[in-house]
């Protein structure tokens, strides 16, 4: 048996690929290219906070792959080494988004021991006050997919910050990402009245600004002479095309080097580009979503159990199910009530997957109480 493992490993390095995890879209590059105005307007309304004075909260919109999460990064990067007396904590609200999670994000950024059992959460944020005013710390919380609270209706989260905030300057600064433009005139009025959330929008990147992303990253990624221009330029214009989505961009990129590497070619090619292009259309087929509206990869999405369920489920129908039909299904699999399963059926909307739709019954008098279906988002018989 021994025998299937050996010489596996020694294989010579990669022909085109040197660096792959550069490509990938978790990737955090040295400089954030095209995004210096951004850059600046952001440290602009966090630097009071390095002096113990409250800052500006901001609200960073734009389309999926304009560059929001990476800049934000950087600038969490930048603030941690310019300062040690505010610290920066990162949350992805899909996956972090109850209040007592958030608050043992941020405990466990401050080195605060917290007991997984037996304190309210109260309790937990009351210790993290002690600590910021004792050691005159601030702390800088950074909100991606803040989208999800709304959703959520997670609101309470949102005003605890923004109350303890009213109680003692500066404790706390707010970054809330999301590729909802509109999404604060969806928060609830006390919420939007503490906050006072500046908006700052990503525009999209030009078919240049692609280019000049994807050549940094080419350099780090292959091997020399192995990425021509015109593949960078294809690439480039395939992301303005839908959306000038720098991580669909970077995506093509990443398949099309995988497929010239597969029939051991020296370089890349158009045709691995074009190949490319369609392996990506074809994974985003199963939403029927326009490319445009979705980030490369939908496991970036971060579905629960439930609601790679559901989806399942409205697959297996055909891409179109009611909700009756939703509940029956459903409950073979897991015990849940019909609430429950509607609001697994809103974060999926909220993530534009699904949609909602009121199916059309012939003699049907009351509208506003129709019978409800979902579907995948752009599946419309």
């Amino acid at each position: 048996m021994s025998e299937l493992f050996k010489n596996r490993g020694d294989h010579a390095e990669p022909a085109i690929l040197r660096k792959e995890e550069v490509l990938l879209a978790q990737y955090a590059p040295p400089e954030v290219l095209h995004r210096e105005g951004e850059l600046n307007e952001i440290a602009e309304s966090i630097k009071p906070l390095t002096e113990g004075k409250p800052c500006k909260n901001i609200f960073v919109c734009g389309r999926s792959g304009t560059g929001k999460t990476t800049s934000m990064k950087y600038a969490l990067s930048q603030l941690k080494d310019f300062s040690s007396r505010v610290i920066p904590v990162y949350v992805n609200c899909w996956e972090t988004y109850t209040q007592m999670s958030v608050y043992s994000k941020i405990a466990e950024a401050l080195e605060l021991a917290i007991p997984r059992r037996g304190l309210a959460t109260d309790e937990v944020f009351s210790q993290i006050i002690e600590k910021l005013v004792k050691e005159k710390l601030s702390v800088l919380i950074a909100l991606d997919e803040f989208d999800s609270l709304a959703y959520r209706n997670e609101f309470e989260l949102l005003y605890s910050l923004a109350r303890a905030n009213e109680k003692r300057e500066g404790l706390f600064g707010i970054i809330g990402v999301s590729a909802d433009s509109a999404l604060l005139s969806k928060f609830d009025e006390r919420v939007k009245t503490s906050l006072r959330m500046s908006s700052l929008e990503f525009k999209e990147y030009t078919v240049q600004q692609l280019e000049d992303i994807l050549n940094e990253r080419a350099k780090l990624a292959f091997a020399p002479g192995t990425c021509p221009k015109s593949v960078i330029n294809s690439c480039a214009l395939a992301a303005k095309e839908n959306g000038s989505n720098v991580r669909l961009a970077l995506e093509v990129l990443w398949r099309a080097a995988n497929i010239a590497e597969n029939r051991k070619a020296k370089s890349i090619n158009q045709k691995d580009v074009s190949e490319g292009l369609e392996a990506v259309k074809h994974s985003l087929k199963k939403t029927k979503e326009p490319l445009e509206k979705l980030p490369f990869n939908l496991s970036e999405l971060s579905p629960t159990t439930e609601e790679k369920w559901l989806l399942e489920i409205v697959k297996k129908a055909g891409g179109e199910a009611t909700f009756s039909d939703l509940y029956a299904e459903f409950a073979k699999k897991a015990e849940r009530t019909k609430r429950q399963i509607r609001n697994y059926v809103r974060l999926l909307e909220a993530k534009k997957i699904l949609e909602v739709f009121d199916v059309e019954v012939p003699g049907w008098q009351a509208p506003a109480i129709a019978p409800k279906a979902v579907r995948f988002l752009g599946l419309k018989k």
